[in-house]
């Protein structure tokens, strides 16, 4: 391109007015990066000879340069100027789609595809487009098409894959993304996809591979270096995990959690005397998982002030710490911290994590009180359950059995159960799977998690999906069962059945993806155990 620009510069030497040189040339900076000296003399070839051509040239130019507005007016023209020009449509597509106006761009690009169906370009923007519309059988069939008409597009394999992976079409996605690695190696966005594929897959080394060749390419990619650290800690490798870790602060989910503070971050100095501000900053599970690290701080001889959701303001009234809730004014103090870096300043390893238990506790009036709305026991052995966490949670459609899943269990004898659920999936109770006779729901009379607590406290054990509730049951050193899939959050490692997190839970893994009959039939055997274990001990009794 730049021996062409060369020529092209001494063709209009000679030649200071000819358009179609001026336009030659514009476009040759332009795609050598320097839009802003192609652009002008794009203009000056549209005012020599306005024609369509120069004007689908010059709008390509702007949509590049974000400058949707102008493009649009001037690329709107040129398809009206020359309704069969095909290009004019697409380059007017891309300026819509810039614009946010995705219908018009839809079908914008669908009358440049009328006009030439072999306009791959135009199939793959008009894949984005019913893709980001949550059409994604449309957005394949438009990639599908992008890949036949270029096989060699690293781009067109790539949006491919993009909306494989969404749709769970694991395998078929590895495919798309391999073959758009080896056309464009060096493109970090499809080695971090193919990590997560892989991570998805549970194969963790190939994930760690393809972050680390993520990482390689583009060092400061903070979603690769966070997802880097999932793979790190669910291995057990908490001193590389943990420094990963860190990394989450740049990407765009949590950019704005740690910088909204106007003291300094805590690296590990000497507590003794001073105040330091913990600030929770995941979900309601990973607060009360990591609330563990409270007392280290106090023991430390720090006064502690810790920044919490609502939801968990009774539960953790006994803490020995100063409480903040959304809407209190934060008092001056000498650090602050967000509650998941403890674990690294800490050095925490998995023989150290920190894990006496109960580290929190119901209030015991709250428990009394809860007591006669459970009533009296109606089986030997009384069961909390929980199917289901929060729907937004990217993974939770993997994560979260339903109720239905539960049913191997109402079938065990000596069970009374106990609804738990709260949020979203008690809709699950209404239409769902037969429910067992001895059932009680107290679940609309929660208010928040003491209660929860409270009720957890009158129970023989917890059942529960992987959610807040389980780590609120291993909190407070209640028995506690968790499903958990194939390829779990990193806290719960990659095998066995006991955390060293909470040391009365059990895990229930998945042995295939997908398969919870698998985990809830082995369940139902040793809660028929328990079960008969319960009822031999009343009878003794």
């Amino acid at each position: 391109m730049g021996d062409a620009v060369f020529h092209y510069r001494a063709l209009l030497c000679a030649q200071p007015g000819d358009d179609a040189v001026l336009h030659l040339l514009g476009l040759g900076l332009s795609q050598m990066g320097q839009a802003d000296a192609g652009a002008p003399l794009i203009r000056r070839a549209l005012r020599v000879d306005p024609v369509p051509a120069y004007a689908v040239t010059l709008g390509g130019v702007l949509c590049e340069q974000k400058r949707f507005t102008e493009a649009e007016r001037i690329l709107g023209g040129a398809a009206s100027a020359d309704p069969l020009l095909a290009e004019a449509h697409h380059h007017h597509g891309n300026a819509l789609s810039g614009l946010g106006r995705a219908g018009e761009a839809v079908r914008a690009y669908r009358r440049a595809l009328a006009l030439e169906p072999a306009l791959a370009d135009a199939c793959l923007n008009l894949g984005t487009m019913h893709e980001r519309q949550g059409q994604p059988g449309t957005a394949e069939r438009c990639y599908r098409r992008a890949v036949a008409l270029m096989p060699q597009s690293a781009v067109a394999h790539y949006n491919l894959a993009t909306v494989l992976h969404a749709e769970e079409r694991l395998e078929e996605a590895e495919t798309a993304y391999r073959t758009a690695a080896r056309l464009n190696p060096d493109h970090a966005p499809t080695r971090y996809n193919l990590g997560l594929l892989c991570h998805d897959l549970g194969r963790l080394g190939a994930a760690e591979r393809a972050y680390r060749q993520a990482i390689r390419l583009q060092p400061t990619h903070a979603d690769s270096h966070w997802n880097l650290s999932l793979v790190l800690l669910s291995q057990g490798r908490f001193a590389e995990g943990w420094d990963e870790y860190e990394w989450r602060w740049l990407t765009r989910d949590f950019q704005h959690g740690h910088t909204r503070y106007p003291f300094p971050s805590w690296r590990g100095e000497v507590l003794d005397g001073c105040r330091i501000l913990i600030h929770a900053e995941q979900g309601v599970g990973d607060t009360i998982q990591f609330a563990r690290y409270v007392p280290l701080l106090v023991q430390a001889g720090a006064e502690v002030v810790l920044s919490l959701p609502r939801s968990l303001d009774r539960l953790t009234a006994g803490l020995p710490v100063q409480r903040l809730f959304e809407g209190d004014s934060v008092p001056p103090v000498d650090f602050h911290c967000p509650l998941l870096s403890l674990p690294r300043l800490f050095g925490t390893r998995i023989g150290s994590i920190p894990a006496a238990v109960p580290y929190l506790a119901a209030d015991p009036a709250v428990t009394a009180a809860w007591a006669p709305q459970l009533g009296p026991r109606r089986a030997p052995l009384r069961v909390g359950i929980v199917w289901a966490g929060n729907p937004t949670y990217r993974k939770d459609r993997t994560r979260s059995p339903g109720l239905a899943a539960f049913a191997p269990l109402f079938a065990v004898e000596g069970v009374e159960f106990v609804v738990l659920q709260q949020g979203d999936g008690r809709g699950d109770l209404d239409g769902g799977p037969p429910l067992p006779p001895l059932m009680a729901d107290p679940g609309p009379q929660v208010t928040d998690f003491m209660d929860s607590a409270a009720i957890m406290d009158g129970l023989d054990l917890v059942i529960s999906s992987c959610t807040a509730p389980a780590h609120l049951a291993g909190a407070l050193g209640r028995p506690v069962w968790v499903a958990l899939q194939a390829v779990p959050d990193w806290r719960w490692g990659l095998s066995g059945e006991a955390t060293p997190w909470y040391p009365t839970m059990r895990l229930f893994r998945q042995t295939a993806r997908g398969d919870w009959n698998g985990v809830f039939t082995r369940m139902a055997g040793a809660l028929a155990d328990l079960a008969r274990a319960a009822a031999s001990h009343a009878s003794a009794a």
